[in-house]
Formats: C-alpha cells, structure tokens, sequence
C-alpha cells in the first residue's frame, strides 16, 4: 500500500519499523518514499512526487532500523517546523524595524 502523506494523517496510530528512505531528485521535482515494515509483517508505504520541503526533511530525518509511531512522528515534525517558521519570521520582523 502507497500512501500520501495526507492518507497516512488519517490513519490510526501504529508502530513502523523504517525499512527504507528513498529521496532523489528527478526532473519533475524531488521524489520522497518511505517504506515502513508493521508488526503484523505488512508494510506501507508513503511519500509524494514531487514532494515538498516538509517531507524532504522528515524523510532525512528517519533512521532504517528505528521503530516510530505513526502518523504522530510526521506530524510532531510539521507541527516543529511551523514552529520554526513563526520563529524565524517574528526574528526577521525584529530586525526589519
């Protein structure tokens, strides 16, 4: 099952070990697939071409091997970056007084 990361977001929570994180640019954008093994000895998959800077960084981030709980790790890293974002802005607006 290939999954985006909309459809993962509307998933019950579950326990995947990563098996594989493949990020490549190509001409249409960059590619982001993630394949997850479950416990039960399924898998899934999920990603986006082309994906966005959100998903190219979540994926850099996974570890094969590591086992995390899902869809929260994704979206605790979208919840972080636009943390991040609202950070960085305020700093700008600070020096562009």
């Amino acid at each position: 099952m290939f999954l985006s990361t909309d459809e993962l977001e509307r998933l019950p929570p579950f326990q995947g070990r990563v098996r594989s994180v493949l990020i490549v640019e190509t001409p249409g954008g960059m590619l982001v697939a993630v394949r997850l093994a479950l416990s039960n000895g399924e898998f899934i998959s999920f990603g986006e071409h082309p994906a966005d800077d959100k998903l190219v960084g979540f994926a850099r981030t996974l570890r094969e091997g590591h086992v995390y709980v899902f869809p929260q790790a994704w979206q605790d890293y979208v919840g972080k970056s636009k943390e991040t974002n609202k950070t960085e802005k305020v700093g700008s607006e600070m020096f562009a007084q």
